[in-house]
C-alpha cells in the first residue's frame, strides 16, 4: 500500500504490478466482500489503484530455481 501512495505523490499515472503469488492475484480479481485483514488490505490496495488513470495487476511465474528473500 506504501508504494502505491509513493506513485502517487510522484505523480504516476500509469502503473503495472506483477504478483507471483496467485491467492493474492485471485484476491484482485475478486469482488466477493470479505471482513478478513487480508481482504481489507487487498480492497484498500484496490480503492488506491483506482486513482491511477490506467493500471494492471498481472501475474507471473517464478522461474525455477530463484531464490526469494
Amino acid at each position: 500500500m506504501e508504494t502505491i501512495s509513493l506513485l502517487s505523490d510522484f505523480g504516476v499515472s500509469d502503473v503495472e504490478i506483477e504478483l507471483d503469488c496467485k491467492t493474492v492475484m485471485d484476491a484482485f480479481n475478486s469482488d466477493v466482500p470479505s471482513s478478513t485483514e487480508f481482504d481489507t488490505i487487498i480492497s484498500t490496495c484496490k480503492y488506491r489503484l483506482s486513482y491511477f488513470s490506467d493500471y494492471l495487476v498481472s501475474l507471473v511465474r517464478r522461474q525455477e530455481g530463484m531464490k526469494t528473500g
